[in-house]
């Protein structure tokens, strides 16, 4: 998923990732990863169950 995004960041689209949609394999890996795509691609980090992903 952080490359996928960093890919799209790099290209100049908004970047929306829904994390319980994203596997991981450490939790905290993928939190810290999370959190880098918030804070540094400005991602929109958002759930399935939140009915506004667009």
């Amino acid at each position: 998923m952080l490359y996928s995004a960093l890919d799209a960041h790099i290209r100049h689209l908004n970047v929306i990732v829904v994390e319980d949609a994203c596997a991981h394999i450490h939790r905290d890996l993928a939190e810290a990863a999370l959190r880098m795509m918030e804070r540094n691609m400005r991602a929109r980090i958002v759930r399935s169950t939140a009915g506004e992903i667009f």
